[in-house]
């Protein structure tokens, strides 16, 4: 009962602030601007989603680790896929310290940061570490990795075999 009640506010808060009504809907809004940058109404339906899955997976199991870890993954790799996208002048850390000399711009929509709070983070971090071009093996191989998750282990094992025996196929047929 308590997590239909948790989950029954948290979506009622997340309608608020992606329909902007009132002050409270505002703040929201801005807030989920700030942190998820315009991509912030794909996390809210994204938290919606996973929230009735959640209560929903109470009673049917069908919802597993693998499946929640790819999910975020995916939405992760958006948000630094589209900070990626938004400028190269800056590296490292210096992204995040213009994000927060200009916090008040980013949060009342003056600025617009593509991938929000979160991407700029995992922006400079990559780009610190790998720099730009690293950043898009890095980009790609967190898809890959979510994709991956997301296939039972099984389904790769078949995938190799019709693989396997279709380019063997040629060597039987000439046999």
């Amino acid at each position: 009962l308590y997590t239909w009640f948790t989950v029954i506010i948290v979506v009622a808060l997340l309608i608020i602030a992606y329909m902007k009504t009132g002050l409270v809907g505002s703040f929201l809004n801005h807030l989920f601007c700030f942190i998820f940058g315009e991509f912030y109404y794909l996390v809210v339906v994204y938290i919606c989603i996973m929230a009735i899955l959640f209560v929903i997976n109470k009673r049917k199991k069908f919802l597993n680790g693998f499946t929640v870890a790819s999910s975020v993954l995916l939405v992760l790799a958006l948000l630094l896929f589209a900070s990626y996208n938004q400028n190269h002048d800056l590296t490292g850390f210096d992204i995040i310290n213009d994000i927060f000399a200009n916090a008040i711009k980013y949060f009342n929509g003056e600025l617009i940061n593509k991938g929000g709070l979160i991407g700029a983070f995992m922006l400079s971090i990559t780009t610190w570490l790998f720099g730009y071009k690293g950043t898009l093996i890095v980009l790609f191989v967190v898809i890959l990795i979510a994709f991956m998750l997301l296939i039972p282990v099984g389904e790769y094992q078949q995938i190799g075999e019709s693989v396997k025996s279709f380019l063997l196929l040629p060597f039987r047929i000439f046999q």
